[in-house]
C-alpha cells in the first residue's frame, strides 16, 4: 500500500533522552556454539537465587548473532516462564528477532508492553521495526510508526529516513519518498548515498528518468560520490527509456571516475547490447567481464542465449546454456522458454 500525502515533519532534536540498551557490554564474552549457548542459558535458569535479566540477556543477544531467531523466541518465552522479569534491552532483541523472522507485527505489539513497563525504546528498536515492515512490504504501517514516534517527540535518524525512502520507491510512491529525501536536509541530516541510490532507482523504474538525471546531478554537486549502484541504476532506466547514447556515456563517465563495473553493470551492457541486435558484442563483453575475474550469474547468461535465439542461432545458445551449466549455474523457467522459442522459430 503506497502511502500518499503531506509528509510528517520529524524533530532533530529529541526531547526524550534515548534509553541506552547497553546492557550487554557487562558480558562481552561471546559464546559461538548454539549447544553450548543453550546448555548455559538452562543451567542459569535453574539456578538459585535466579540470575538477573542482563545475565540472560547475554546469551539471547547471541543467540541472535548466530541467527537462531526461532531460539531466541523459545529462550524468551523460557525465561518468562520462569518468572524472570524481562527488561528494554531483552525486548530489544526480541522484536529484533521478530523481524527478522518477517513478523514485524508482533514486534510492533511489544512496544506497548515496553511503555507500560515505564521503558523508552530507542531509535535502533524503532528503526529495526519500521526496516521490517517494509521488507514484509507493510509500508503504510512503517509510515504509521514514522507519525507516531515522531509525535511523540522522537527523533528520525538518517538510517529512519534512508529505510523509509527505500520502502516508499519499492512501493512506486516515488513523490512521497522524495519529500522525505528533501525533508532530511530540512532537518539537518545529509542524505547519504544509500538514500540517493534508493530514489535514483526507484525513479527509473518508475520512468521518471528525467528527475533521476537532476538527481543525480544534484547528489554530485553536494559532494556525494556515486558508487557503481548509482550508475548501474541510472544506466538501466536511461537504456529503458531509450537514451542509449547518454547510457554509453555515463558508463565511460564511471569508468573514467576509477569505478569498475561489476556483475549487475555488465548485465546491463550485455541486455543492451542484445536488444540492438550486437550479440557478437555482447559476448566479447562477457569475455571481458569474466577475465575480470566476474562470475556472470544466470540473469546475464540468459540475456544472451536470447540474444542469439533472436538471430536463429540456437547452437549458440546453446553452448552459452552449457557454459552455464558447467559453472554450477541452475537454469530457470525462463532459460528454458528462451530456449524453447529459440529451437520453435529456427524451425
Amino acid at each position: 500500500m503506497a502511502w500518499r500525502g503531506s509528509t510528517p515533519t520529524i524533530r532533530n532534536t529529541s526531547t526524550k533522552a534515548m534509553t541506552s540498551t547497553s546492557s550487554s557490554k557487562k558480558y562481552p564474552h561471546r559464546i559461538h556454539d548454539l549447544d553450548k549457548l543453550l546448555s548455559t542459558f538452562k543451567r542459569l535458569l535453574l539456578s538459585s537465587p535466579s540470575p538477573p535479566v542482563r545475565a540472560l540477556n547475554g546469551l539471547l543477544r547471541d543467540a541472535k548473532r548466530l541467527k537462531q531467531h526461532s531460539t531466541v523466541l523459545s529462550m524468551f518465552r523460557d525465561l518468562c516462564s520462569a518468572g524472570i522479569s524481562p527488561d528494554l534491552f531483552t525486548h530489544t532483541i526480541l522484536i529484533n528477532s521478530l523481524c527478522r523472522l518477517n513478523r514485524p507485527d508482533l514486534g510492533f505489539s511489544l512496544l506497548s508492553g515496553i511503555f507500560k513497563r515505564g521503558y523508552e525504546p530507542d531509535v535502533v528498536t524503532l528503526n529495526t521495526l519500521i526496516k521490517g515492515f517494509c521488507s514484509t512490504d507493510k509500508i503504510a504501517l512503517a509510515v504509521e510508526l514514522f507519525v507516531d514516534m515522531s509525535k511523540k517527540g522522537y527523533s528520525a535518524s538518517a538510517v529512519t529516513y534512508g529505510t523509509l525512502i527505500d520502502g516508499l520507491c519499492k512501493a512506486g510512491d516515488t513523490g512521497a519518498a522524495l519529500r522525505l529525501l528533501r525533508q532530511m536536509g530540512e532537518n539537518g541530516l545529509r542524505p547519504h548515498l544509500e538514500a540517493y541510490n534508493a530514489m535514483i532507482d526507484g525513479l527509473c523504474k518508475v520512468g521518471s528518468t528525467e528527475d533521476a538525471l537532476k538527481l543525480f546531478k544534484e547528489m554530485v554537486n553536494d559532494g556525494v560520490q556515486p558508487n557503481v549502484i548509482t550508475y548501474s541504476s541510472l544506466m538501466q532506466g536511461l537504456y529503458d527509456s531509450g537514451m542509449w547514447n547518454e547510457a554509453k556515456d555515463l558508463f565511460d563517465v564511471m569508468v573514467n571516475n576509477g569505478i569498475l563495473p561489476d556483475v549487475v553493470t555488465f548485465g546491463i551492457q550485455i541486455d543492451a547490447l542484445c536488444r540492438e541486435g550486437k550479440v557478437e558484442d555482447a559476448h566479447i563483453l562477457l569475455d571481458t567481464m569474466i577475465r575480470r575475474g566476474l562470475n556472470p550469474d544466470v540473469i546475464t547468461l540468459t540475456t544472451l542465449m536470447d540474444g542469439y535465439c533472436l538471430q536463429s542461432r540456437v547452437e549458440d545458445a546453446l553452448k552459452v546454456f552449457d557454459f552455464m551449466v558447467a559453472r554450477g549455474l541452475k537454469a530457470d523457467t525462463i532459460t528454458y522458454s528462451i530456449l524453447i522459442n529459440g529451437y520453435c522459430r529456427a524451425n
